[in-house]
């Protein structure tokens, strides 16, 4: 039997549970409502700038492998994900696997330490919306310093796909995204913010440059303003905003966004056989 430590109010005990891999395909109106849950059940998490998981005992990074009531931006997206594709805590757990490492399998190596490198190498259960839409989008380059990030770190190995390091982004600064919110569907999105060059001087000096940072969903409705839920470092809980007070408070620290839709579709259960260089890590 696997066992699994699992997430806190739905997953935080350890239980032994083999996940099911049997996939059913959410409807769009499944998925909007479990969006709406999910959020719910992660207000109550308090928010650390830190990264609090690992891979357990036995690991490089010895953190638990889940959280119990402290989480960070990426983190609590993460939980979010988990709570709204996992139908029982086996298959939460394997969610939050599948959405921290490559290839589902927990290792300092593989796990997806840059946003840039997970959307590029392995983007699921993402996909990117096209921005057209809403406007001129602007464009950036990115190379990852991961060899800052690896000495930082401490860490001696190489990471997975190191050599994807090069990234060009398409993003909306502020006004575009208020013109997002009134040309696409109504719905949840997940939106990541391109940083500015004060946010990386705050945040980035050790670890190097990232091309996005920070995650937050946004709720598009037809009835009410459109809502961004994110895990603040600064209010250290999480918060629900209204998007034009968020951007507001955030326009010296993002220069933009992009935004991100989830697969109804996804088989987090399908097992991906390790490539060579997954083999070697």
């Amino acid at each position: 039997m696997l066992r699994l430590l699992i997430l806190s109010s739905s997953i935080g005990a350890l239980i032994s549970l083999a996940p099911k891999t049997a996939h059913a395909k959410l409807t769009l109106d499944q998925l909007e409502s479990r969006y709406v849950e999910a959020i719910a059940k992660s207000m109550h998490y308090e928010v650390t700038l830190e990264d609090v998981l690992g891979e357990g005992v036995g690991g490089w990074d010895a953190d638990p492998r889940h959280p119990k009531d402290t989480v960070n931006c990426m983190i609590w997206l993460q939980l979010v994900l988990a709570e709204i594709y996992g139908a029982n805590p086996a298959e939460k757990a394997l969610v939050l696997d599948k959405i921290r490492y490559y290839f589902g399998r927990p290792a300092f190596s593989l796990r997806k330490h840059y946003i840039d490198h997970w959307l590029s190498v392995e983007p699921e259960p993402l996909r990117k919306v096209n921005l057209n839409k809403c406007g001129f989008p602007y464009y950036q380059h990115v190379t990852l310093d991961i060899d800052a990030f690896l000495k930082h770190r401490k860490f001696s190995c190489p990471l997975y796909e190191m050599d994807e390091n090069k990234f060009e982004l398409q993003y909306v600064n502020a006004e575009g995204v208020l013109r997002c919110q009134k040309t696409l569907p109504r719905g949840h999105y997940i939106l990541f913010a391109v940083p500015s060059e004060q946010y990386a001087q705050l945040y980035l000096r050790e670890t190097g440059p990232m091309g996005l940072v920070h995650a937050m969903i946004l709720r598009i409705s037809t009835n009410q303003e459109p809502l961004i839920y994110h895990a603040s470092t600064s209010a250290k809980k999480v918060l629900e905003e209204p998007l034009p007070v968020f951007l507001e408070r955030m326009k010296n620290l993002h220069r933009g966004y992009v935004f991100y839709q989830l697969d109804p579709d996804w088989n987090f259960g399908k097992q991906a056989s390790l490539d060579l260089e997954a083999r070697k890590l």
